[in-house]
């Protein structure tokens, strides 16, 4: 009875197949042929070897993992306002859905992402040294053990943090002997698959199906359309003398259970001739009918099963398990067994019973066991099991303690013609403290030395299972008068959440930040950092904001009591321009919205009567010109892909009277201490002589870079483009960065 339960105690997500079906039982069908397990290591969320990956799932039935080094939160959110932990949690959730398209397991390190990095040594270090490395990397590799290892990345190309996962990756495969592929775009590779080729079970390529994938990792798009014209064979580079030994052929020599001598004297001792079995587990992926498949699994499966409680060698058993699951999968799925299984309560409290619902259609009498408690019988083919969910996220589980969810096996035992089976399922709980407080912003700008009035939310919610009713309690400093609207919340099992607004009323006599806490019942208490900024915005300042995915200048604008009106579509297209003194297209504006490129000429009049347009970073792709897609300046300005990367990277002010760096506010050094993550990304690297350098930068032992802030004047106005992450600064309350935006917004 190991149907599912091999998979579900070595991997951490389910694989991506159906659980019934033409494509399940062809997939069943295909697994046992092959009992070869294949590792991808990737750095980040959607560095996975994607189409590899399908193929050796889906075109030669090997078991698929891909380990990732960390879970994505220092990358940038193509789609919303999310960073950090919540973004991760986002890209762990994109991840497992792509992996549903491979049929890949996922499996963490845990590791942060701390941003791009240029160095390994840098990685390495932050990540806590070489020894914390390679023992994460070699216990990960133990657990999977896998028969052959792939790594997109290399020790000599990209991010810092692909470095660091190529590095311990060839150690571990090093050491134990496992060959390791690296891929190649160019000069030798020693294999290569075409993902060109049509899957005969699904109906498409399997490069159709690995884009599928991709797409599902949003928040790094944007993704193109697939375009089957363009698919290249993946080409992979031997990287050590054991992948070197496998050649071109290595999935006509993945290892096999047959490989085992303790396999093979088992069968000496029933008198089985290893040949014929070999050949009868072969059939399974021939073109015979589907009864003949079922009636061969049935015929078999006793036979192994004998032989896997006999086995006393833990790598042949492992082996031998994974074809009798298999088996187990062609007998289940071609008695037209269906098993699934949901929670009463999605969110739980810790510690607290989660019921579950499990519904079996097909077998008369079964017994359901919810995370191996106490058995429930099937009425009707439905059974109620309860479960004590636990009182801690798993501390060595990533996914699970930044989703704050966990998955809980459900597992069904029942018998079909005498031989017994079991089918095992999971349902994710959601595991809370019973209630949460939280503020969805991190930070809030308020004027120093004068009166003010912010209306913040605070959102609460219950992971309990009883209605809630609780008294909002504040505490802020001296001069500060809170209340809540509604002053109490009330959480049921149908409604449990609930947003409520918060109104703060400061008389200028704190001019230091503090911090806002926010508790509800017994909670932990919510922190908000409220920053006094002493600033000085022009009274005629009127801001036309264009967004991208981000909405931290529009809060940033609202704190700081600047009039300003977001521009949608249909508004631009209206909108009098010239009622503002500031266009202002926001980070990847775009890409959010191409309808810029109809209105160019809009602009660049705006700008030359007056106005200033402000022009924050791009991606290449997103602002250089090319057919449909004009470029918004009036000047040639190509974005490239340099960056800085270290967050105190030494500035240099080029122009320190430019009018930029003085009005409102003198721009000084100063006001670049304290910077989270990076100064800044996609630096242009072609512009003409009409803009003027007013920043230099660079990263330790580059070459400086001078177009982080690049202005031209243009008619009686001015264009400003700023390379710079200014938005990450703002959601942290940054003073100085704060100062200097009202700068670039000032005409």
């Amino acid at each position: 009875m190991l149907l599912t339960a091999l998979l579900t105690s070595v991997l951490i997500a389910p694989q991506g197949n159906p659980d019934s079906g033409a494509v399940a039982f062809g997939q069943a069908c295909l697994d046992a042929t092959c009992d070869a397990v294949v590792l991808n290591v990737a750095a980040h969320p959607d560095d996975e070897a994607a189409r590899t990956m399908v193929m050796m799932r889906h075109a030669y039935g090997a078991r698929t993992v891909t380990l990732y080094t960390t879970c994505g939160g220092g990358g940038q959110n193509a789609v919303g306002r999310e960073i950090g932990s919540r973004l991760a949690s986002i890209r762990i959730r994109e991840t497992l859905a792509a992996a549903r398209h491979s049929g890949t397991s996922v499996q963490w390190l845990g590791f942060a992402d701390f941003g791009y990095s240029k160095t390994r040594a840098e990685t390495v270090e932050f990540w806590g040294g070489e020894k914390e490395l390679r023992g994460r990397m070699d216990a990960a590799v133990d657990r999977v053990q896998p028969d052959i290892v792939f790594t997109n990345h290399g020790l000599a190309r990209g991010h810092g943090h692909h470095r660091a996962s190529a590095w311990a990756i060839r150690e571990a495969c090093k050491e134990r002997g496992l060959p390791l592929f690296e891929r190649v775009f160019a000069g030798d590779a020693r294999i290569a698959f075409d993902p060109k080729v049509v899957d005969p079970i699904r109906g498409s390529t399997y490069a159709k199906q690995a884009h599928d994938g991709w797409r599902e990792h949003r928040t790094q798009g944007p993704w193109s359309a697939h375009d089957p014209t363009r698919v290249r064979p993946d080409r992979w580079a031997a990287v050590n003398a054991a992948s070197k030994r496998l050649g071109a052929t290595v999935v006509d020599r993945f290892p096999s259970v047959f490989d085992s001598p303790a396999f093979l004297a088992e069968l000496a001792k029933r008198k089985r001739d290893p040949y014929e079995l070999r050949l009868e587990l072969a059939a399974f992926a021939d073109d015979r009918s589907r009864s003949d498949h079922i009636r061969a699994a049935r015929v078999l499966l006793p036979e192994l099963r004998a032989i896997h409680a006999e086995l006393a060698d833990d790598s042949a058993k492992t082996r031998l398990a994974r074809r009798i699951e298999a088996l187990e999968r062609v007998v289940v799925i071609g008695a037209g067994i269906t098993f699934e299984a949901r929670l009463q309560d999605r969110n739980v409290s810790r510690g607290d019973a989660a019921k579950v619902l499990a519904t079996l259609q097909g077998a008369d009498v079964a017994t359901v066991r919810c995370n191996g408690g106490a058995a429930a019988t099937t009425k009707r083919g439905v059974a109620e099991c309860a479960f004590e969910v636990p009182r801690e996220l798993p501390t060595g589980d990533p996914a699970a303690r930044l989703t704050e969810t966990v998955r809980v096996p459900v597992r069904a035992e029942f018998e079909l013609d005498g031989l017994p089976f079991a089918v095992e399922r999971s349902v994710e709980v959601r595991l809370g403290p019973g209630l949460r407080a939280s503020w969805p912003r991190d930070a809030v700008f308020v004027p120093a030395g004068r009166t003010w009035e912010r209306v913040v939310s605070l959102e609460v919610e219950s992971f309990g299972a009883d209605a809630a009713s609780q008294e909002i309690r504040f505490r802020a400093p001296e001069g500060v008068a809170v209340e809540s609207i509604p002053a109490r919340i009330e959480l049921t099992r149908d409604e449990p959440r609930a947003r409520v607004f918060v109104r703060m009323r400061g008389d200028g006599s704190t001019a230091q930040r503090f911090v806002l806490r926010a508790t509800v019942g017994d909670a932990v208490p919510a922190l908000l950092d409220v920053q006094p900024i002493d600033v000085e915005a022009a009274q005629d300042l009127r801001v036309a904001l264009v967004r991208g995915p981000d909405d931290t200048v529009e809060r940033f604008l609202d704190d700081l009591g600047i009039t300003y009106a977001v521009l949608d579509e249909s508004a631009l297209a209206v909108a009098e321009l010239a009622d503002y003194t500031t266009l202002f297209l926001d980070i990847r504006a775009y890409h959010h919205r191409p309808d810029l490129a109809n209105h160019r000429e809009r602009i660049l009049e705006f700008c030359r009567g007056g106005g200033r347009v402000l022009t924050c970073y791009h991606k290449p792709g997103e602002w250089n010109e090319r057919k449909g897609k004009p470029l918004l300046a009036p000047f040639g300005l190509h974005v490239g892909r340099q960056r800085v990367s270290e967050e105190d990277a030494a500035v240099e002010l080029i122009r320190p009277e430019h009018a930029l760096l003085t009005k409102p506010h003198r721009i000084t050094l100063a006001d670049f201490d304290g910077w989270v993550q990076e100064r800044g990304l996609n630096f242009p690297d072609k512009w003409d002589p009409e803009w003027e350098r007013l920043l230099r930068m660079h990263d330790e032992g580059e070459k400086p870079l001078e177009a982080g802030l690049l202005s031209a004047p243009f008619g009686t106005g001015s264009y400003v483009y700023c390379s710079l992450a200014l938005y990450r600064q703002l959601r942290v309350g940054h003073r100085g960065v704060a100062r200097f935006v009202l700068n670039l917004c000032t005409p």
